[in-house]
C-alpha cells in the first residue's frame, strides 16, 4: 500500500513482479524509480485536490525505463516534464496520451524520453498543447517517427 508514500527513491523498485501503479499527485519519483520493472501493464496516476506548489509536476530519468509490458501511459495534466529515457525500453508501448490541461501551455519532453518505444503508435495530445523539445524523444519508434511531426508541434528553443 503506498497510500502514505511521499517520496520514491531510486531503484526502490527496481525489478519488482508489480503489475499495476496506482500514484497519488504529492508522490516524488525519483531517478529509476521503477526502471526494470519487467511485469509492469498499468500506471495511474490520482489527482487529489491540493495546493500546486506540493503536487509533482515531472516524470524523472529513466522512471519507468525498461518496463517492456507497459502498453498505455497517460501523462497526467499536472505534469509539465518528462526526463530522458523516461520510458525508454517500454518495447510494448503503443499509446501515449497526454491529458488534456486547463491552461495551455508546453509540455517538455527530454531526450530519448521514448527511446526505443518499437510499439508506439499513437500520440494523442490537445491540439492548443504543445511538446518542447521533442526532436529525439522519441528516437527509434519506427511506427511514428514519420507522421510524428504531423501530431506533435515541435519547438526549437532549448
Amino acid at each position: 500500500n503506498l497510500s502514505d508514500v511521499t517520496y520514491i527513491d531510486s531503484n526502490v523498485f527496481f525489478k519488482f513482479n508489480i503489475m499495476s501503479l496506482i500514484l497519488k499527485n504529492t508522490v516524488s519519483l525519483s531517478q529509476s524509480s521503477f526502471s526494470d520493472m519487467t511485469n509492469l501493464r498499468e500506471v495511474s496516476f490520482i489527482d487529489e485536490l491540493i495546493s500546486d506548489n506540493s503536487r509533482i509536476n515531472k516524470i524523472p530519468a529513466n522512471c519507468f525505463a525498461n518496463c517492456i509490458k507497459l502498453k498505455k501511459i497517460k501523462i497526467p495534466k499536472f505534469i509539465d516534464a518528462i526526463g530522458p529515457r523516461a520510458f525508454s525500453n517500454c518495447i510494448n508501448l503503443s499509446v501515449v496520451e497526454f491529458e488534456k490541461r486547463k491552461s495551455h501551455k508546453n509540455i517538455i519532453v527530454l531526450d530519448k524520453a521514448f527511446n526505443n518505444c518499437i510499439n508506439l503508435r499513437k500520440i494523442i495530445i490537445d491540439e492548443k498543447d504543445t511538446i518542447d523539445n521533442a526532436q529525439n524523444s522519441f528516437n527509434n519508434c519506427i511506427n511514428v517517427c514519420n507522421k510524428t511531426k504531423s501530431i506533435i508541434k515541435f519547438s526549437d528553443s532549448e
